[in-house]
């Protein structure tokens, strides 16, 4: 196994103020080869055998929203979205990644609408139909909102994007809102493990919709955030 990256030479302040500022910003080279080869077998094996939780949406693949795979040719987009309000997590110190283990050119990758994480909180969509997710209450939908898609596709927002390599990643706000183009390549797959991370603020809540994974793919009963590994702690 190759040595780890030192991230203190890539976490400046800066960046990290243009990721409190944009929303996201795109990190070169954090991961080995190594990981990126354990990563991309991983993909594979979810594949080969996806679990009951795996969704097949027209030409588009995922495995509980970790794993994205786009075959080539493929023309479905994935939807404007932000990720939070898919999960039961509350709090602002969450982030996703997004590390691909094959080279994304500009026309396939990530978009990210800038500074959008801090619009509010957005009705999840039907990545298959594109719709708003339905709740049982018009009463529990009262601080979400749908997606302003016109507006975005409209030109009317800044939108982040990177060609990005294996070893590359984009570290985004949960709720900085997301999506992507089909995968006009003829001969190459874009394949990517999109991981979720939560800070010390984060508790867990509930939706008007039913969470997507489901909240026993995740939790047992009754679900709390100690039974979530624990990657990192400042108490020794």
């Amino acid at each position: 196994m190759s040595r780890p990256t030192d991230l203190s030479t890539i976490l400046t302040p800066e960046l990290m103020k243009r990721f409190h500022e944009d929303g996201a910003v795109v990190l070169r080279g954090v991961f080995s080869t190594y990981w990126v080869e354990l990563v991309r077998r991983g993909i594979q094996r979810n594949l080969e055998k996806p679990s009951k939780y795996a969704e097949w949406l027209k030409w588009v693949k995922f495995y509980h929203e970790h794993v994205l795979n786009k075959e080539p040719g493929t023309e479905k987009p994935t939807p404007w979205h932000h990720d939070q309000s898919y999960y039961p997590i509350n709090g602002d110190k969450v982030c996703s990644i997004w590390m691909p283990v094959d080279p994304v050119s500009l026309n396939n990758t990530l978009r990210l609408v800038c500074g959008s994480h801090r619009w509010g909180w957005f009705i999840p969509r039907k990545f298959a139909t594109e719709n708003d997710y339905i709740s049982s209450s018009a009463d529990d939908l009262h601080e979400y909102k749908s997606i302003p898609v016109y507006d975005i596709d409209s030109g009317k927002y800044r939108i982040l994007e990177w060609a990005v390599q294996p070893g590359d990643c984009i570290v985004f706000h949960m709720r900085t809102v997301h999506g992507a183009a089909g995968n006009s390549s003829i001969s190459y797959q874009r394949r990517v493990l999109a991981t979720r991370w939560l800070g010390d603020d984060a508790t867990l809540t509930t939706r008007p919709w039913e969470v997507s994974p489901p909240i026993e793919a995740v939790f047992e009963e009754p679900p709390c955030l100690e039974q979530l590994p624990t990657i990192w702690s400042s108490v020794k």
